[in-house]
């Protein structure tokens, strides 16, 4: 038998991710947007590389974006959490937090650790 992930905390995440990714791609999107093209290009012309042009001047300059969508995304995921509970049971926002810190630190460990 497969494994159930409706009722899991896996499919929990992905279903928190799906509903809060619009916020993150309207945000990063925008802040894509309004960045100055000349910007990367004079960056590559005097012979930075791809990564390095993303790194110091593309990602520096859309940050309030992504700042910004993060932290949509976050407060999404916690007004859904939001719901009336019998008295005694969880708080379903601290298992929320719990499961976006478990997801942060999964993908900061190294491969090798895993």
């Amino acid at each position: 038998m497969g494994r159930r992930v409706s009722r899991s905390e896996d499919g929990q995440a992905a279903v928190e991710l799906v509903a809060a990714l619009p916020f993150v791609v309207l945000n990063v999107g925008v802040s894509l947007a309004a960045l100055d093209r000349r910007l990367p290009m004079a960056a590559a012309g005097l012979g930075a590389r791809e990564l390095h042009v993303f790194r110091t001047v593309t990602l520096p300059l859309i940050m309030p974006g992504v700042i910004a969508g993060a932290l949509m995304a976050l407060t999404h995921g916690l007004v859904l959490q939001r719901r009336p509970r019998p008295q005694g049971s969880p708080d379903p926002a601290g298992h929320m937090i719990k499961l976006i810190l478990k997801g942060l630190f999964e993908i900061a460990r190294p491969a090798s650790l895993r």
